[in-house]
């Protein structure tokens, strides 16, 4: 009998295990990006709905957030198996998520450039006791030893001040109330067409970064690679609406190097 009821729940555990095997559950979390969870659910679905059908998944979710906070109580609550973050987000919390990267995703709002931006054509030492300004949602340490590379100590000898959107930053420099701003590539591009942008300067640019990372939660997902490696080839107007130029492969080396500066 003891037997009998083994082998009853062996064969439940595999037949569950089985149902369950292709399901997947991605949070894309984009603190500060555009939009709203409502507004991006429509388009997340038509991506996961394409996902799911080269990878075989059954039941696969994504929901989008831009804010942190939200995104790591979404992380837990949805028993995340996949995630898409930017840079500063996946070293941020790469150990204690257990992520495992699998391909870049590029787009041109994540991917890129940081600069510092101001009105002064010669700016040796302008910014000492001055406010500069951002609207970007990344801490000061990833702002100083990644995105400008040791170059700027961000909120060292001068006030930052973060605004609630990045044009809003870039207005303050315009409008002399702040020395300057900093900002990405896409935010530094926004600035043709601006009145008063033609005495706007860049004094600091730092190197070129990997863009957004989409990761797996605990074991790395090598069918998964392939298959979104191809994807945006095959699914252009879906990955324009999802503002993704394409997937590129991970250089595992220099994220490991980029992690270890924020030690």
């Amino acid at each position: 009998m003891k037997r009998l009821l083994l082998l009853l729940v062996l064969i439940l555990t595999l037949t569950v295990t089985a149902a369950t095997a292709g399901d997947a559950s991605v949070v894309l979390c984009f603190p500060g990006g555009p939009g709203s969870t409502a507004d991006a659910q429509p388009v997340v679905d038509r991506f996961m709905a394409q996902l799911s059908k080269e990878m075989g998944w059954k039941d696969a979710k994504g929901v989008y957030f831009n804010q942190m906070s939200t995104c790591k109580h979404a992380y837990k609550d949805h028993a995340a198996t996949l995630v898409m973050v930017p840079l500063n987000v996946y070293l941020e919390v790469r150990t204690s998520w257990k992520l495992n990267p699998i391909v870049l995703m590029n787009n041109k709002e994540s991917s890129g450039q940081f600069h510092v931006i101001t009105k002064t054509a010669s700016c040796s030492g302008c910014l000492k006791g001055q406010t500069v300004t951002t609207g970007l949602k990344m801490s000061n340490n990833f702002l100083s030893r990644v995105a400008f590379d040791g170059k700027l100590q961000v909120g060292k000898g001068f006030t930052l001040k973060r605004t609630r959107s990045p044009i809003r930053a870039i207005k303050s420099v315009l409008k002399d109330k702040a020395i300057a701003a900093i900002v990405n590539d896409a935010q530094r591009r926004s600035l043709k067409g601006l009145p008063g942008t033609e005495e706007i300067n860049t004094i600091i640019s730092g190197p070129k970064l990997p863009g957004a990372i989409v990761a797996s939660v605990g074991k790395p997902a090598p069918a998964l690679k392939k298959v979104l490696l191809g994807l945006c080839k095959a699914q252009k107007e879906l990955c324009k609406e999802m503002r993704i130029t394409g997937f590129g492969k991970v250089d595992s080396a220099r994220l490991k190097s980029l992690e270890e500066k924020l030690k």
